[in-house]
Protein backbone atom coordinates (compact mmCIF):
# COMPACT_ATOMS: atom_id res chain seq x y z
CA UNK A 1 0.00 0.00 0.00
CA UNK A 2 1.43 3.37 -1.05
CA UNK A 3 0.59 6.59 0.81
CA UNK A 4 1.78 9.95 -0.45
CA UNK A 5 1.28 13.41 1.06
CA UNK A 6 0.75 15.86 -1.81
CA UNK A 7 1.35 19.61 -1.99
CA UNK A 8 -0.34 22.02 0.39
CA UNK A 9 -2.48 24.90 -0.84
CA UNK A 10 -4.04 28.10 0.46
CA UNK A 11 -6.97 27.81 -1.96
CA UNK A 12 -7.51 24.05 -1.49
CA UNK A 13 -6.64 23.31 -5.10
CA UNK A 14 -6.91 19.59 -4.31
CA UNK A 15 -10.70 19.94 -4.33
CA UNK A 16 -10.64 21.39 -7.83
CA UNK A 17 -8.28 18.64 -9.02
CA UNK A 18 -10.53 15.87 -7.74
CA UNK A 19 -13.75 17.51 -8.91
CA UNK A 20 -12.29 17.81 -12.42
CA UNK A 21 -11.62 14.07 -12.32
CA UNK A 22 -15.23 13.53 -11.26
CA UNK A 23 -16.36 15.67 -14.19
CA UNK A 24 -14.35 13.49 -16.57
CA UNK A 25 -16.05 10.38 -15.17
CA UNK A 26 -12.84 8.84 -13.82
CA UNK A 27 -13.44 9.55 -10.12
CA UNK A 28 -16.28 9.82 -7.64
CA UNK A 29 -16.78 11.48 -4.28
CA UNK A 30 -17.09 8.57 -1.86
CA UNK A 31 -17.50 10.47 1.36
CA UNK A 32 -18.02 14.02 2.62
CA UNK A 33 -17.97 14.33 6.42
CA UNK A 34 -18.17 17.15 8.98
CA UNK A 35 -19.18 19.82 6.46
CA UNK A 36 -21.90 21.24 8.69
CA UNK A 37 -24.93 22.54 6.85
CA UNK A 38 -23.56 21.45 3.48
CA UNK A 39 -24.13 17.80 4.52
CA UNK A 40 -27.88 18.30 3.92
CA UNK A 41 -27.53 19.97 0.51
CA UNK A 42 -28.25 17.52 -2.31
CA UNK A 43 -26.56 19.38 -5.17
CA UNK A 44 -23.09 20.81 -4.44
CA UNK A 45 -20.19 21.91 -6.59
CA UNK A 46 -16.46 22.06 -5.98
CA UNK A 47 -16.55 25.78 -5.17
CA UNK A 48 -18.95 25.17 -2.27
CA UNK A 49 -16.66 22.52 -0.79
CA UNK A 50 -13.48 24.50 -1.37
CA UNK A 51 -14.95 27.68 0.16
CA UNK A 52 -16.08 25.78 3.26
CA UNK A 53 -12.55 24.48 3.82
CA UNK A 54 -11.09 27.95 3.27
CA UNK A 55 -13.47 29.46 5.81
CA UNK A 56 -12.82 26.65 8.29
CA UNK A 57 -9.06 27.15 7.98
CA UNK A 58 -9.36 30.92 8.46
CA UNK A 59 -9.57 30.20 12.21
CA UNK A 60 -5.77 30.15 12.09
CA UNK A 61 -4.37 32.84 9.79
CA UNK A 62 -0.76 31.86 10.51
CA UNK A 63 -0.95 28.72 8.38
CA UNK A 64 -0.23 29.75 4.80
CA UNK A 65 -1.13 26.44 3.13
CA UNK A 66 -3.70 24.65 5.30
CA UNK A 67 -4.64 21.98 2.74
CA UNK A 68 -3.80 18.37 3.72
CA UNK A 69 -4.00 16.30 0.52
CA UNK A 70 -3.12 12.59 0.55
CA UNK A 71 -3.22 9.79 -2.03
CA UNK A 72 -3.56 6.15 -0.94
CA UNK A 73 -2.98 3.54 -3.65
CA UNK A 74 -2.93 -0.25 -3.80
CA UNK A 75 -1.50 -2.59 -6.43
CA UNK A 76 -4.00 -3.19 -9.21
CA UNK A 77 -7.40 -4.15 -7.81
CA UNK A 78 -6.07 -5.80 -4.64
CA UNK A 79 -8.38 -3.68 -2.51
CA UNK A 80 -11.95 -2.76 -3.26
CA UNK A 81 -13.39 0.70 -2.95
CA UNK A 82 -14.94 -0.17 0.43
CA UNK A 83 -11.70 -1.65 1.79
CA UNK A 84 -9.68 1.39 0.76
CA UNK A 85 -12.26 3.65 2.43
CA UNK A 86 -11.88 1.73 5.69
CA UNK A 87 -8.09 2.07 5.47
CA UNK A 88 -8.49 5.82 4.86
CA UNK A 89 -10.57 6.14 8.04
CA UNK A 90 -7.89 4.38 10.07
CA UNK A 91 -5.16 6.49 8.47
CA UNK A 92 -6.91 9.77 9.30
CA UNK A 93 -7.40 8.61 12.88
CA UNK A 94 -3.73 7.64 13.16
CA UNK A 95 -2.57 11.00 11.77
CA UNK A 96 -4.83 13.03 14.09
CA UNK A 97 -7.38 14.13 11.48
CA UNK A 98 -10.44 12.29 12.78
CA UNK A 99 -13.43 14.63 13.04
CA UNK A 100 -12.09 17.12 10.46
CA UNK A 101 -14.15 18.27 7.45
CA UNK A 102 -12.95 15.64 4.98
CA UNK A 103 -13.49 14.72 1.33
CA UNK A 104 -12.55 11.23 0.10
CA UNK A 105 -12.50 10.53 -3.65
CA UNK A 106 -12.10 7.16 -5.37
CA UNK A 107 -10.17 7.25 -8.68
CA UNK A 108 -10.30 4.62 -11.41
CA UNK A 109 -8.23 6.33 -14.09
CA UNK A 110 -5.16 4.11 -13.64
CA UNK A 111 -4.44 0.40 -13.31
CA UNK A 112 -4.28 0.82 -9.51
CA UNK A 113 -7.29 1.52 -7.30
CA UNK A 114 -6.57 4.64 -5.28
CA UNK A 115 -8.13 7.29 -3.07
CA UNK A 116 -7.51 10.99 -2.63
CA UNK A 117 -8.19 12.66 0.73
CA UNK A 118 -8.57 16.42 1.13
CA UNK A 119 -8.99 18.08 4.53
CA UNK A 120 -7.66 20.98 6.62
CA UNK A 121 -4.62 21.14 8.88
CA UNK A 122 -6.58 23.47 11.20
CA UNK A 123 -8.72 21.79 13.86
CA UNK A 124 -12.05 22.95 15.29
CA UNK A 125 -10.25 25.04 17.94
CA UNK A 126 -8.11 26.84 15.37
CA UNK A 127 -4.96 24.91 16.27
CA UNK A 128 -2.65 23.33 13.71
CA UNK A 129 -2.76 19.54 13.69
CA UNK A 130 0.62 18.00 14.53
CA UNK A 131 2.84 17.95 11.44
CA UNK A 132 6.17 17.03 13.03
CA UNK A 133 7.99 14.30 11.05
CA UNK A 134 4.77 14.07 9.05
CA UNK A 135 5.92 12.00 6.09
CA UNK A 136 7.74 9.51 8.28
CA UNK A 137 4.74 9.19 10.60
CA UNK A 138 2.47 8.79 7.60
CA UNK A 139 4.29 5.69 6.40
CA UNK A 140 4.53 4.32 9.94
CA UNK A 141 0.78 4.69 10.38
CA UNK A 142 0.10 2.93 7.08
CA UNK A 143 2.53 0.11 7.84
CA UNK A 144 0.85 -0.44 11.18
CA UNK A 145 -2.60 -0.50 9.57
CA UNK A 146 -1.57 -2.98 6.90
CA UNK A 147 0.22 -5.35 9.29
CA UNK A 148 -2.68 -5.50 11.67
CA UNK A 149 -5.55 -5.40 9.24
CA UNK A 150 -4.32 -7.63 6.44
CA UNK A 151 -3.71 -10.63 8.69
CA UNK A 152 -6.98 -10.24 10.56
CA UNK A 153 -8.94 -9.48 7.41
CA UNK A 154 -7.48 -12.44 5.50
CA UNK A 155 -8.38 -14.92 8.22
CA UNK A 156 -11.87 -13.48 8.44
CA UNK A 157 -12.44 -13.64 4.67
CA UNK A 158 -11.13 -17.22 4.45
CA UNK A 159 -13.48 -18.37 7.20
CA UNK A 160 -16.33 -16.52 5.53
CA UNK A 161 -15.51 -18.03 2.11
CA UNK A 162 -15.49 -21.54 3.54
CA UNK A 163 -19.13 -20.97 4.51
CA UNK A 164 -20.19 -20.43 0.87
CA UNK A 165 -21.80 -23.09 -1.30
CA UNK A 166 -19.23 -23.97 -4.02
CA UNK A 167 -18.55 -27.04 -6.14
CA UNK A 168 -14.83 -26.74 -6.98
CA UNK A 169 -11.54 -25.32 -5.73
CA UNK A 170 -11.63 -22.79 -8.58
CA UNK A 171 -14.97 -21.50 -7.37
CA UNK A 172 -13.52 -21.11 -3.87
CA UNK A 173 -10.66 -19.14 -5.43
CA UNK A 174 -13.22 -16.90 -7.15
CA UNK A 175 -14.64 -15.85 -3.77
CA UNK A 176 -11.21 -14.74 -2.60
CA UNK A 177 -10.37 -13.06 -5.92
CA UNK A 178 -13.62 -11.10 -5.71
CA UNK A 179 -12.34 -9.85 -2.34
CA UNK A 180 -9.06 -8.62 -3.84
CA UNK A 181 -6.73 -11.61 -3.27
CA UNK A 182 -4.48 -13.59 -5.60
CA UNK A 183 -4.52 -17.37 -5.24
CA UNK A 184 -2.27 -20.13 -6.50
CA UNK A 185 -1.72 -23.79 -5.61
CA UNK A 186 1.66 -25.14 -4.46
CA UNK A 187 2.56 -28.37 -2.64
CA UNK A 188 -1.06 -29.17 -1.85
CA UNK A 189 -1.67 -25.72 -0.36
CA UNK A 190 -3.71 -22.83 -1.68
CA UNK A 191 -1.51 -19.76 -1.20
CA UNK A 192 -3.53 -16.61 -0.59
CA UNK A 193 -1.61 -13.45 -1.50
CA UNK A 194 -2.11 -9.75 -0.94
CA UNK A 195 0.16 -6.70 -0.67
CA UNK A 196 2.86 -8.64 -2.50
CA UNK A 197 3.17 -11.45 0.04
CA UNK A 198 1.35 -14.63 1.08
CA UNK A 199 -1.00 -13.84 3.94
CA UNK A 200 -2.33 -17.36 4.55
CA UNK A 201 -2.41 -20.93 3.29
CA UNK A 202 -5.30 -23.38 3.16
CA UNK A 203 -5.08 -27.10 2.46
CA UNK A 204 -6.51 -27.90 -0.99
CA UNK A 205 -7.76 -31.20 0.42
CA UNK A 206 -9.77 -29.34 3.08
CA UNK A 207 -11.33 -27.14 0.41
CA UNK A 208 -12.27 -30.17 -1.71
CA UNK A 209 -14.01 -31.75 1.28
CA UNK A 210 -16.30 -28.72 1.46
CA UNK A 211 -17.30 -28.85 -2.22
CA UNK A 212 -20.97 -29.75 -2.69
CA UNK A 213 -23.26 -30.51 -5.63
CA UNK A 214 -25.79 -27.90 -6.66
CA UNK A 215 -29.10 -28.23 -4.81
CA UNK A 216 -32.61 -27.32 -5.96
CA UNK A 217 -32.30 -24.13 -3.93
CA UNK A 218 -29.07 -23.28 -5.78
CA UNK A 219 -30.81 -23.80 -9.10
CA UNK A 220 -33.66 -21.46 -8.10
CA UNK A 221 -31.13 -18.79 -7.16
CA UNK A 222 -29.32 -19.27 -10.49
CA UNK A 223 -32.59 -18.68 -12.36
CA UNK A 224 -33.19 -15.51 -10.34
CA UNK A 225 -29.72 -14.19 -11.18
CA UNK A 226 -30.30 -15.09 -14.84
CA UNK A 227 -33.47 -12.97 -14.83
CA UNK A 228 -31.56 -10.00 -13.41
CA UNK A 229 -28.79 -10.39 -15.99
CA UNK A 230 -31.25 -10.55 -18.89
CA UNK A 231 -33.10 -7.50 -17.60
CA UNK A 232 -30.10 -5.25 -17.10
CA UNK A 233 -27.91 -6.40 -20.01
CA UNK A 234 -30.31 -4.51 -22.29
CA UNK A 235 -30.03 -1.38 -20.15
CA UNK A 236 -26.22 -1.12 -20.24
CA UNK A 237 -23.66 -0.86 -23.01
CA UNK A 238 -20.75 -2.93 -21.65
CA UNK A 239 -19.83 -5.59 -19.09
CA UNK A 240 -18.30 -3.08 -16.66
CA UNK A 241 -21.64 -1.31 -16.25
CA UNK A 242 -23.38 -4.65 -15.78
CA UNK A 243 -20.83 -5.66 -13.14
CA UNK A 244 -21.46 -2.45 -11.23
CA UNK A 245 -25.25 -2.85 -11.27
CA UNK A 246 -25.12 -6.48 -10.17
CA UNK A 247 -22.69 -5.71 -7.37
CA UNK A 248 -24.46 -2.62 -6.05
CA UNK A 249 -28.08 -3.73 -6.44
CA UNK A 250 -27.89 -7.46 -5.73
CA UNK A 251 -24.54 -8.19 -4.04
CA UNK A 252 -23.53 -10.37 -7.01
CA UNK A 253 -19.98 -10.15 -8.39
CA UNK A 254 -19.25 -11.14 -12.00
CA UNK A 255 -15.63 -12.25 -12.47
CA UNK A 256 -14.52 -12.52 -16.11
CA UNK A 257 -11.64 -14.79 -17.11
CA UNK A 258 -9.24 -14.10 -19.96
CA UNK A 259 -8.45 -10.90 -21.80
CA UNK A 260 -10.33 -7.70 -20.98
CA UNK A 261 -12.06 -7.38 -24.37
CA UNK A 262 -12.32 -11.08 -25.19
CA UNK A 263 -13.04 -13.13 -22.03
CA UNK A 264 -13.38 -16.90 -22.41
CA UNK A 265 -15.63 -17.37 -19.39
CA UNK A 266 -16.92 -15.93 -16.13
CA UNK A 267 -17.85 -16.88 -12.58
CA UNK A 268 -20.76 -15.60 -10.49
CA UNK A 269 -20.04 -14.94 -6.80
CA UNK A 270 -23.28 -14.31 -4.94
CA UNK A 271 -22.27 -12.63 -1.67
CA UNK A 272 -25.86 -12.16 -0.57
CA UNK A 273 -26.93 -15.80 -0.85
CA UNK A 274 -23.36 -17.05 -0.23
CA UNK A 275 -23.22 -19.18 -3.38
CA UNK A 276 -20.84 -19.51 -6.34
CA UNK A 277 -21.81 -20.51 -9.87
CA UNK A 278 -19.94 -21.25 -13.03
CA UNK A 279 -21.12 -18.59 -15.48
CA UNK A 280 -22.54 -21.15 -17.90
CA UNK A 281 -24.80 -22.49 -15.12
CA UNK A 282 -26.56 -19.12 -15.09
CA UNK A 283 -26.31 -17.66 -18.60
CA UNK A 284 -23.96 -18.46 -21.45
CA UNK A 285 -21.15 -15.96 -22.01
CA UNK A 286 -22.31 -15.38 -25.59
CA UNK A 287 -25.80 -14.41 -24.44
CA UNK A 288 -24.47 -12.36 -21.52
CA UNK A 289 -22.34 -10.13 -23.75
CA UNK A 290 -25.24 -9.12 -26.00
CA UNK A 291 -25.69 -5.64 -24.57
CA UNK A 292 -28.18 -2.98 -25.59
CA UNK A 293 -27.50 -0.45 -28.36
CA UNK A 294 -25.98 2.66 -26.74
CA UNK A 295 -27.87 5.25 -28.80
CA UNK A 296 -31.15 3.43 -28.32
CA UNK A 297 -30.47 3.31 -24.58
CA UNK A 298 -29.86 7.06 -24.46
CA UNK A 299 -33.17 7.68 -26.21
CA UNK A 300 -34.99 5.34 -23.85
CA UNK A 301 -33.48 7.02 -20.78
CA UNK A 302 -34.30 10.50 -22.11
CA UNK A 303 -37.93 9.46 -22.75
CA UNK A 304 -38.18 7.88 -19.30
CA UNK A 305 -36.84 11.04 -17.57
CA UNK A 306 -39.23 13.28 -19.53
CA UNK A 307 -42.15 11.01 -18.65
CA UNK A 308 -41.37 11.09 -14.91
CA UNK A 309 -41.07 14.90 -14.89
CA UNK A 310 -44.37 15.19 -16.78
CA UNK A 311 -46.10 12.86 -14.30
CA UNK A 312 -44.75 14.76 -11.32
CA UNK A 313 -43.66 18.36 -12.09
CA UNK A 314 -42.35 18.66 -8.51
CA UNK A 315 -40.10 15.59 -8.66
CA UNK A 316 -36.67 16.04 -7.04
CA UNK A 317 -33.32 14.71 -8.24
CA UNK A 318 -33.30 12.21 -5.38
CA UNK A 319 -36.75 10.88 -6.32
CA UNK A 320 -35.84 10.67 -10.01
CA UNK A 321 -32.60 8.85 -9.19
CA UNK A 322 -34.50 6.23 -7.23
CA UNK A 323 -36.62 5.50 -10.31
CA UNK A 324 -33.62 5.56 -12.66
CA UNK A 325 -31.68 3.20 -10.39
CA UNK A 326 -34.54 0.71 -10.34
CA UNK A 327 -35.07 0.85 -14.11
CA UNK A 328 -31.57 1.42 -15.53
CA UNK A 329 -29.16 1.11 -12.60
CA UNK A 330 -27.89 4.69 -12.97
CA UNK A 331 -28.19 8.10 -11.31
CA UNK A 332 -28.20 11.71 -12.45
CA UNK A 333 -25.63 14.09 -10.95
CA UNK A 334 -24.95 17.66 -12.05
CA UNK A 335 -27.36 17.27 -14.95
CA UNK A 336 -25.83 14.11 -16.42
CA UNK A 337 -25.46 10.35 -15.95
CA UNK A 338 -22.58 8.05 -16.86
CA UNK A 339 -22.68 5.47 -19.63
CA UNK A 340 -19.61 3.55 -20.68
CA UNK A 341 -17.47 5.74 -18.43
CA UNK A 342 -18.64 8.92 -20.20
CA UNK A 343 -21.07 11.61 -19.08
CA UNK A 344 -24.38 11.93 -20.93
CA UNK A 345 -26.27 15.17 -20.33
CA UNK A 346 -30.03 15.29 -19.90
CA UNK A 347 -32.35 17.99 -21.27
CA UNK A 348 -31.34 21.48 -20.02
CA UNK A 349 -34.94 22.48 -19.24
CA UNK A 350 -35.33 19.36 -17.11
CA UNK A 351 -32.06 20.11 -15.33
CA UNK A 352 -33.33 23.60 -14.43
CA UNK A 353 -36.65 22.17 -13.27
CA UNK A 354 -34.91 19.59 -11.07
CA UNK A 355 -32.65 22.26 -9.56
CA UNK A 356 -35.70 24.37 -8.77
CA UNK A 357 -37.56 21.39 -7.30
CA UNK A 358 -34.54 20.42 -5.16
CA UNK A 359 -34.31 23.94 -3.80
CA UNK A 360 -38.05 24.14 -3.15
CA UNK A 361 -38.05 20.74 -1.40
CA UNK A 362 -35.35 21.95 0.99
CA UNK A 363 -37.21 25.11 1.93
CA UNK A 364 -40.50 23.22 2.35
CA UNK A 365 -38.92 21.41 5.27
CA UNK A 366 -39.37 24.70 7.17
CA UNK A 367 -42.68 25.72 8.79
CA UNK A 368 -43.01 29.53 8.57
CA UNK A 369 -45.83 30.87 10.74
CA UNK A 370 -46.07 34.41 9.40
CA UNK A 371 -45.86 36.14 6.05
CA UNK A 372 -42.63 37.80 7.15
CA UNK A 373 -41.01 34.43 7.93
CA UNK A 374 -42.24 32.99 4.64
CA UNK A 375 -40.95 35.97 2.66
CA UNK A 376 -37.53 35.76 4.32
CA UNK A 377 -37.22 32.06 3.41
CA UNK A 378 -38.26 32.86 -0.15
CA UNK A 379 -35.52 35.49 -0.40
CA UNK A 380 -32.85 33.23 1.13
CA UNK A 381 -33.69 30.30 -1.15
CA UNK A 382 -34.50 32.57 -4.11
CA UNK A 383 -37.92 31.13 -4.93
CA UNK A 384 -41.37 32.78 -5.31
CA UNK A 385 -43.02 33.32 -1.92
CA UNK A 386 -46.34 31.95 -3.20
CA UNK A 387 -44.76 28.51 -3.51
CA UNK A 388 -44.41 28.34 0.29
CA UNK A 389 -47.26 27.69 2.70
CA UNK A 390 -47.70 29.39 6.05
CA UNK A 391 -48.22 26.91 8.87
CA UNK A 392 -51.13 28.18 10.96
CA UNK A 393 -51.74 24.98 12.93
CA UNK A 394 -50.18 24.16 16.29
CA UNK A 395 -47.01 22.10 16.04
CA UNK A 396 -45.50 20.99 19.38
CA UNK A 397 -42.40 19.59 17.66
CA UNK A 398 -41.71 22.90 15.90
CA UNK A 399 -42.38 24.78 19.16
CA UNK A 400 -39.73 22.69 20.90
CA UNK A 401 -37.19 23.31 18.11
CA UNK A 402 -37.81 27.07 18.24
CA UNK A 403 -37.41 27.13 21.99
CA UNK A 404 -34.17 25.11 21.78
CA UNK A 405 -32.82 27.49 19.12
CA UNK A 406 -33.62 30.54 21.27
CA UNK A 407 -31.83 28.94 24.21
CA UNK A 408 -28.80 28.20 22.03
CA UNK A 409 -28.65 31.84 20.88
CA UNK A 410 -28.98 33.17 24.42
CA UNK A 411 -26.26 30.85 25.68
CA UNK A 412 -23.89 31.73 22.80
CA UNK A 413 -24.23 35.48 23.50
CA UNK A 414 -23.61 34.99 27.19
CA UNK A 415 -20.55 32.77 26.78
CA UNK A 416 -18.96 34.41 23.74
CA UNK A 417 -20.35 37.94 23.24
CA UNK A 418 -17.65 38.94 20.73
CA UNK A 419 -17.86 35.77 18.64
CA UNK A 420 -21.39 34.54 19.14
CA UNK A 421 -22.20 34.77 15.42
CA UNK A 422 -19.37 32.39 14.53
CA UNK A 423 -20.39 30.14 17.42
CA UNK A 424 -23.96 29.99 16.10
CA UNK A 425 -22.80 29.44 12.53
CA UNK A 426 -20.94 26.31 13.63
CA UNK A 427 -24.35 24.95 14.70
CA UNK A 428 -25.97 26.02 11.41
CA UNK A 429 -27.90 28.87 13.05
CA UNK A 430 -27.74 32.18 11.18
CA UNK A 431 -29.24 35.62 11.69
CA UNK A 432 -30.68 37.47 8.68
CA UNK A 433 -31.77 41.08 8.32
CA UNK A 434 -34.10 42.33 5.58
CA UNK A 435 -33.76 46.04 6.37
CA UNK A 436 -36.56 46.00 8.93
CA UNK A 437 -36.72 42.71 10.82
CA UNK A 438 -34.18 40.16 12.01
CA UNK A 439 -34.75 36.43 11.75
CA UNK A 440 -33.03 33.42 13.29
CA UNK A 441 -32.76 30.52 10.84
CA UNK A 442 -31.71 27.08 12.09
CA UNK A 443 -30.83 25.17 8.93
CA UNK A 444 -30.18 21.94 10.81
CA UNK A 445 -33.58 21.83 12.54
CA UNK A 446 -35.42 23.65 9.71
CA UNK A 447 -36.87 26.39 11.89
CA UNK A 448 -37.25 30.14 11.37
CA UNK A 449 -38.72 32.85 13.58
CA UNK A 450 -38.65 36.58 13.90
CA UNK A 451 -36.26 37.90 16.56
CA UNK A 452 -39.06 40.21 17.71
CA UNK A 453 -40.61 37.11 19.32
CA UNK A 454 -37.75 36.85 21.82
CA UNK A 455 -38.44 37.91 25.40
CA UNK A 456 -37.32 41.20 26.94
CA UNK A 457 -34.25 39.82 28.67
CA UNK A 458 -33.00 38.30 25.47
CA UNK A 459 -33.59 41.56 23.59
CA UNK A 460 -31.49 43.36 26.18
CA UNK A 461 -28.74 40.80 25.62
CA UNK A 462 -28.99 41.51 21.92
CA UNK A 463 -28.56 45.25 22.47
CA UNK A 464 -25.59 44.62 24.78
CA UNK A 465 -23.95 42.42 22.16
CA UNK A 466 -24.55 45.08 19.49
CA UNK A 467 -22.78 47.68 21.64
CA UNK A 468 -19.87 45.32 22.25
CA UNK A 469 -19.59 44.68 18.52
CA UNK A 470 -19.59 48.41 17.89
CA UNK A 471 -16.85 49.03 20.45
CA UNK A 472 -14.78 46.21 18.99
CA UNK A 473 -15.16 47.59 15.48
CA UNK A 474 -14.62 51.29 16.27
CA UNK A 475 -11.62 51.45 13.93
CA UNK A 476 -13.32 49.68 11.05
CA UNK A 477 -16.04 50.65 8.60
CA UNK A 478 -19.59 49.88 9.72
CA UNK A 479 -22.40 49.17 7.37
CA UNK A 480 -25.65 47.25 7.32
CA UNK A 481 -26.11 44.27 5.07
CA UNK A 482 -29.53 43.89 3.50
CA UNK A 483 -31.04 40.84 1.86
CA UNK A 484 -29.04 41.40 -1.36
CA UNK A 485 -25.85 40.83 0.64
CA UNK A 486 -27.00 37.60 2.29
CA UNK A 487 -25.05 35.47 -0.15
CA UNK A 488 -21.83 37.18 0.91
CA UNK A 489 -22.67 36.92 4.59
CA UNK A 490 -23.62 33.28 4.36
CA UNK A 491 -20.39 32.56 2.48
CA UNK A 492 -18.42 34.04 5.39
CA UNK A 493 -20.36 32.55 8.29
CA UNK A 494 -21.57 29.24 6.95
CA UNK A 495 -18.77 27.97 4.76
CA UNK A 496 -19.98 29.18 1.36
CA UNK A 497 -23.51 27.85 1.08
CA UNK A 498 -23.54 28.92 -2.53
CA UNK A 499 -26.26 26.65 -3.81
CA UNK A 500 -28.81 28.02 -1.38
CA UNK A 501 -28.25 31.62 -2.31
CA UNK A 502 -27.26 31.27 -5.94
CA UNK A 503 -28.36 34.26 -7.92
CA UNK A 504 -28.04 36.71 -5.01
CA UNK A 505 -25.62 39.59 -5.23
CA UNK A 506 -22.14 38.58 -4.03
CA UNK A 507 -21.03 41.24 -1.57
CA UNK A 508 -17.40 40.26 -1.07
CA UNK A 509 -17.60 37.79 1.85
CA UNK A 510 -15.71 34.57 2.15
CA UNK A 511 -13.25 35.18 4.96
CA UNK A 512 -10.10 34.55 2.98
CA UNK A 513 -7.85 36.66 5.20
CA UNK A 514 -7.72 39.75 2.95
CA UNK A 515 -8.28 42.61 5.45
CA UNK A 516 -5.34 43.03 7.81
CA UNK A 517 -4.00 45.98 9.79
CA UNK A 518 -0.45 47.29 9.75
CA UNK A 519 0.67 44.68 12.27
CA UNK A 520 -0.55 41.87 10.04
CA UNK A 521 -3.47 40.94 12.27
CA UNK A 522 -6.80 40.27 10.64
CA UNK A 523 -9.29 43.14 10.88
CA UNK A 524 -12.85 42.46 11.90
CA UNK A 525 -15.54 43.99 9.71
CA UNK A 526 -19.08 44.22 10.98
CA UNK A 527 -21.64 42.35 8.93
CA UNK A 528 -25.41 42.43 8.98
CA UNK A 529 -25.46 38.69 9.67
CA UNK A 530 -26.17 39.50 13.31
CA UNK A 531 -27.47 42.17 15.58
Amino acid sequence: MVVKILSGSASFSGVGYNERKVGLGVAELLEMTNFGYLQSVSELNGDDLRQFLINWSAKNGRIEKPQFHVAISCKGREYTQEQLLDIAHQYLRGMGYEGQPTLIYFHHDTDNNHLHIVTSRVDAEGKKINHNHERRRSQQVMNRIMRQDTQQETNKIINDALGFSFSSVNQFKAILEASGYECYEKDGQLNIKKDGCVQAKVSVEDIEKRCTAKSENDQRRARQIEAWLRKYQQKVSDKEELQKIMREKFGVQLIFHGKEFSPYGYTVVDFKARKVFKGGEVLSLKELLQFGDREKLKQEIAAFVAEQVKKNPYITTRELNKLLSERFGLKVKDGAYKMGGKKVSIDEDIVRQLEHNDKTARVRAFSPRTEAERDMLAKIFKIPAEELKINTSSDPADDAKRKATEETIRKAMEEQPYGYKERLAEQDIHIFFDGKNQFAVNFKEHTIYSMSDMNTGEKQSIETSKKMDKENDNNNSNYTVGIDDIASAMGEAAGGMLDIVSGMQQGGGGGGGQNRDASGRKKKKKRGLGW
